[in-house]
């Protein structure tokens, strides 16, 4: 069976587990799928490194260590530090009440010792496809925001009617202004925003949307 080509070119997974045996069997597990890794003995350790650039990266981490900071604290600290990180967690102390606190607080999954390596796996495919996604989202966001802040006020109209559909005859009743001025807005606009088509400018607006930083005073 052919593996389906990833949308990234490097790809991190960190470990962090007391448990050597485990950490290294997680190590093997890794490398076997080609994944590049780094294994780490304790959450201080991992705070302490300087850790590998990639495009995308996750963290499988122990719940319950035998010394420093527990998972739960490691996922506190990264969190305050805003390492961005998805997180798996994995214990052989699982309980419910253990589970729900770590996914409430952001962890993608929780994972029972012992695991099967599919399962491990699947969670590692997961969170590395919610980093790209993530990290994707929040390129387009910066994009947009440094676009639209150079765009002046007609431009920010003529934008937002482009992004809901409008044709340029409709955006020039809507405005009170010609066709011929709002192809001039149009193109500026669009030079600004850095789109390649509508369906670009209306992911765009879609983003600055769910941001707040369109305003009716915008629109109107």
């Amino acid at each position: 069976m052919t593996e389906t080509k990833k949308p990234w070119d490097k790809a991190v997974v960190y470990v962090i587990d007391d448990d050597e045996s485990l950490r290294r069997a997680i190590g093997r597990l890794l490398e076997s799928a080609g994944l590049v890794y780094d294994l780490f003995d304790s959450a201080e350790t991992f705070m302490s490194s300087c850790l590998r650039q990639a495009d995308v990266s996750c963290a499988v981490i122990d719940i319950r260590m035998g010394k420093g900071l527990s998972g739960i604290e490691l996922q506190k600290v990264m969190q305050e530090s805003k390492m961005h990180i998805p997180i798996i967690f994995i214990t052989g102390h699982g309980d419910v009440q253990t589970s729900v606190k770590a996914l409430k607080s952001g962890a993608l999954h929780f994972i029972t010792k012992p695991f099967e390596n599919e399962e491990l796996m699947a969670a590692i495919d997961e969170a590395l496809m919610f980093d790209y996604t993530n990290k994707k989202a929040i390129a387009l966001l910066e994009k947009a925001k440094a676009g639209y802040e150079n765009l002046t006020k007609r431009e920010r109209q003529v934008f937002t009617r482009v992004a809901r559909g409008f044709i340029n005859k409709k955006i020039a009743d809507d405005l009170q202004i010609s066709e011929k001025t709002v192809k001039i807005h149009r193109a500026h606009m669009i030079d600004k925003m850095r789109a390649n088509s509508t369906a670009e400018l209306v992911r765009i607006a879609s983003a600055l949307a769910e941001a707040k930083i369109l305003t009716t005073a915008d629109i109107e």
